[in-house]
């Protein structure tokens, strides 16, 4: 995938045939945008086009409300790398500034259709909203030679999938829910370095993270697996195929539902995307028609990869061994040999990506290094028992 940090810097690129485009923030790329995203996918392959996302950085709630900031799920590192997993071509990250929130509808097209000359089709979710006081919403993109694709929003028991929801769920101390949202496990990627060895003095090594990121989870100790060296890229491996045959939406359901319903939405019908090994499904309906299912597995490498360990990570302050004022850091102990360790190289800076898949404790602060150290126990103990339980492969 080739990846541009404005639209102005596609005009010599030459993309080849009709171009596709899906436009969105996309934080957290999960199940929904997925929808929106394997549209224009799906509608660049029937023309041997090019599938393109354009999405927007900083987040639009920075510019038009700076008092009250978007915590971002996902670096745009980690969402660029999400984004080419689903199949897509090129990615445009625009800067988002006042003059861009102020651009009318016809402006906008002005604008895509001046740097993307061979744009085809605009596809958006149904809440997409634009323009100055985000008064357009997608109809207002329609123009002569140039198809709107407007996709309906993805459902659960509980409602909307949403980036909010995601981002109360991971503020709660909850990344399976959240990972169900998602369409894979909550990622953090980041390079190791130095701490102050009192994990190894413990008994307990750990990995220590540089990952400072927008959106902070709940503080406290989860069950974790970590990708250890190079190959660290994204949060798992997404890949969305049609259901109904070709390579997309059912005709008479490609822009706003059935019979032109306005108020249809997709439904997800889910796997748990954190079972440890386990490639997951995720089926999106329209109405009772399955259109897309969605496979997710959280890495890309087997579960009996040595590149791949399990183990416990307390993220937080760590308010028993620091004084206060400090940042949060991710410090991961994991379930590997010495040598397992040893073989992947590991040192200051090297890149290491760490899965989120089950809260077990806040954090606290302990009288004694010993109730500590007690509570490292346990909470090791538990972890792997959570993981017995889920597979079998699970060994160390």
């Amino acid at each position: 995938m080739r990846s541009y940090e404005s639209l102005s810097h596609l005009q010599n690129a030459g993309l080849p045939g009709p171009v596709h485009l899906a436009i969105g923030m996309f934080d957290g790329v999960h199940l929904g945008h997925q929808a929106i995203i394997a549209g224009a996918v799906r509608s660049a392959a029937a023309v041997n086009g090019t599938a393109a996302v354009l999405t927007f950085a900083p987040h639009p709630g920075r510019v038009l409300h700076p008092e009250a900031p978007v915590q971002l799920i996902y670096d745009n590192a980690t969402k660029t790398s999400l984004i080419a997993s689903l199949g897509v071509a090129v990615h445009i990250t625009e800067p988002f500034t006042p003059a861009l929130a102020a651009l009318g509808a016809a402006e906008f097209i002005t604008l895509l259709r001046r740097t993307i000359p061979n744009l085809a089709g605009i596809h958006v979710g149904d809440n997409f909203r634009f323009g100055h006081g985000r008064t357009a919403d997608a109809t207002a993109l329609e123009a002569p030679g140039l198809r709107v694709f407007i996709t309906p929003c993805v459902e659960d028991a509980t409602g909307r999938v949403s980036s909010s929801r995601i981002r109360e769920l991971l503020a709660q101390g909850d990344p399976a829910a959240a990972a169900a949202l998602l369409g894979h496990a909550y990622t953090s990627t980041g390079r190791i370095t130095s701490g102050r060895a009192l994990g190894r003095q413990l008994g307990f090594p750990t990995l220590n993270l540089e990952w400072q990121p927008e959106l902070t989870p709940r503080y406290g100790v989860y069950v974790v697996r970590a990708c250890l060296g190079a190959d660290t890229g994204g949060a798992g491996t997404l890949s969305l195929k049609s259901a109904v045959g070709g390579s997309g939406f059912p005709q008479d359901a490609e822009e706003t539902g059935p019979s032109g319903n306005p108020d249809a939405h997709l439904a997800m019908h889910g796997a748990d995307c954190t079972t440890p090994g386990r490639p997951n499904t995720c089926e999106i309906r329209l109405g009772s028609t399955a259109l897309f299912r969605l496979s997710a597995t959280p890495g890309s490498s087997a579960f009996d990869s040595p590149r791949w360990c399990y183990g416990v990570a307390n993220y937080g302050l760590r308010p028993t061994v620091e004084a206060a004022n400090v940042a949060p850091r991710l410090e991961t102990h994991l379930f590997a040999d010495a040598g397992t360790v040893a073989a992947a190289g590991l040192d200051a800076g090297s890149p290491v990506r760490v899965e989120w898949l089950h809260f077990l404790r806040p954090e606290k602060k302990f009288a004694r290094l010993d109730v500590l150290l007690a509570q490292i126990r346990a909470d090791t103990a538990t972890a792997r028992e959570w993981l017995r339980q889920r597979q079998n492969k699970f060994k160390n």
